[in-house]
């Protein structure tokens, strides 16, 4: 008799798989007088019925090398389970962890064919997407933000490539607790952004970007004794009141945010 039954989590260090077969995850293993060896505990918690299970077949579940879970399957009767159930469900679970590992290198390619590598942002081609398929089904308006980080090359030049990357992935991070669920954000380049506002004003936009300038002061961090924080200018454009094309758009908040850099570079200069 097979029986589904709570999941119980706990360490696979403390399963009988692991006490069965030395910790080894190649191996099935045939585990009886179940109940016996059951603590109380785990008999109120994971037996609330009254199910008496005697005998168990059990098995890990891989992924590659990494234990993901293990597979069991209980009777109600002691000894029930041989040899050859051990031989067939080491061959399914030969199937079963290929299946699951190939699963999950799929999931991998097509997460990171649509995200940024450091930042876990989108990439510009899956936002263009995205932002196509939003303005071809909903006239929905929204507000279509680019940004760049300034002084980027400066960090780069003075203190290095991986302080420059440390600075792109926490702007990253601040981004993403200033969108809400249902909008996007992007890694348009390398040290461009793009998000998609689901707001009508565009008061309320630069309110959340005051909230993500504090964010990246409150998130600076030291490098040879100075302080780093992700500085950026922006520019802004509304959908569909400035334009019907996600090309259309992206110019012009394009050309905003760059207007606002440099009055940025002129106030630096006198």
């Amino acid at each position: 008799m097979v029986l589904v039954k709570p999941i119980l989590k706990i360490p696979f260090s403390e399963s009988f798989i692991f006490e069965k077969t030395g910790g080894r995850l190649d191996q099935v293993a045939i585990i009886n007088d179940l109940n016996a060896k059951l603590k109380p505990s785990d008999t109120v918690e994971t037996f609330k019925k009254g199910v008496n299970i005697q005998s168990q077949l059990t098995a890990p579940l891989l992924e590659g090398d990494k234990l993901i879970g293990i597979v069991c399957i209980d009777s109600l009767k002691n000894h029930t389970f041989k040899e050859n159930d051990k031989v067939l469900l080491e061959y399914m679970m030969k199937h079963i962890n290929w299946i699951t590992l190939q699963q999950t290198l799929r999931e991998s390619v097509i997460y990171h064919s649509r995200h940024d590598y450091l930042t876990h942002l989108y990439n510009r081609s899956y936002f263009d997407l995205i932002i196509e398929k939003q303005i071809k089904a909903s006239q929905s308006p929204f507000v279509l933000c680019v940004i760049d980080l300034d002084g980027l090359k400066n960090i780069n030049d003075i203190y290095g490539h991986l302080t420059g990357d440390e600075l792109i992935r926490r702007f990253g991070l601040g981004v993403l607790e200033i969108i809400k669920g249902n909008e996007y954000a992007a890694r348009y380049g390398g040290d461009e952004f793009t998000i998609c506002f689901f707001e009508e004003e565009i008061q309320l936009v630069i309110d959340r970007l005051t909230i993500l300038e504090d964010i990246l002061y409150q998130n600076g961090f030291s490098k040879n004794n100075a302080f780093i924080v992700p500085r950026f200018s922006y520019g802004l454009v509304q959908y569909p009141e400035e334009g019907l094309l996600l090309d259309v758009l992206l110019s012009k908040a394009d050309n905003r945010m760059y207007q606002q850099k440099n009055k940025k570079e002129h106030r630096r200069t006198i």
